[in-house]
C-alpha cells in the first residue's frame, strides 16, 4: 500500500494546480525530494502540471515515463479548496504546496488544514528515517 500525496503550486490567480502521486508521499521521501530537487518556481510548476505520477524521482521525465497511469492535473479554485478537498482525491495522505519560493505541507488528520513549512520538517523526517534504517540494519 502506498502513501499517496497531492503536489500543488499556487497560480497567479490564486488557484492551485496539482499532480497526484501514488507512492512515497511521506515527508522523509516526498518532502525531501521536493525540497532538494523541485525547489524553484519552474521545477514546482513542472511537477504540479504533470498529472498522475506513480512515484517521483529527481528526474521528472523518467518519473512520468514510468508512471502506471496518464491522468491530467487537477486544479482547485483556491488554497482553501485544495486543503479542504485535496485529501479526497484518491485518499491522499499528504498535501504539498509551492507558494512564492517555498514548499509547505499539510497532513491528513488533526492539522489537515494547517500548512507548515516543509524545509525543516522534511530534513528532520529524513534524518529520523535514516537513523531507524541504520538501527534496523544493525539488528539483523
Amino acid at each position: 500500500m502506498g502513501t499517496s500525496s497531492m503536489i500543488g503550486r499556487v497560480n497567479k490567480d490564486g488557484s492551485v494546480t496539482t499532480s497526484y502521486c501514488h507512492y512515497d508521499g511521506y515527508l522523509a521521501y516526498m518532502g525531501k525530494m521536493l525540497e532538494d530537487h523541485y525547489n524553484t518556481p519552474a521545477r514546482a510548476k513542472a511537477v504540479a502540471n504533470v498529472g498522475y505520477l506513480s512515484s517521483l524521482t529527481e528526474n521528472l521525465e523518467w518519473s512520468v515515463e514510468h508512471s502506471a497511469n496518464v491522468d491530467d492535473h487537477v486544479v482547485y479554485e483556491s488554497i482553501d479548496a485544495f486543503l479542504t478537498h485535496g485529501y479526497n482525491f484518491c485518499s491522499a495522505k499528504f498535501l504539498y504546496l509551492f507558494s512564492g519560493d517555498s514548499w509547505f505541507f499539510a497532513e491528513d488528520g488533526r492539522y489537515k488544514k494547517c500548512l507548515q513549512s516543509l524545509k525543516d520538517e522534511a530534513e528532520a523526517a529524513y534524518e529520523l528515517y535514516t537513523k531507524n534504517v541504520a538501527k534496523l540494519t544493525k539488528e539483523y
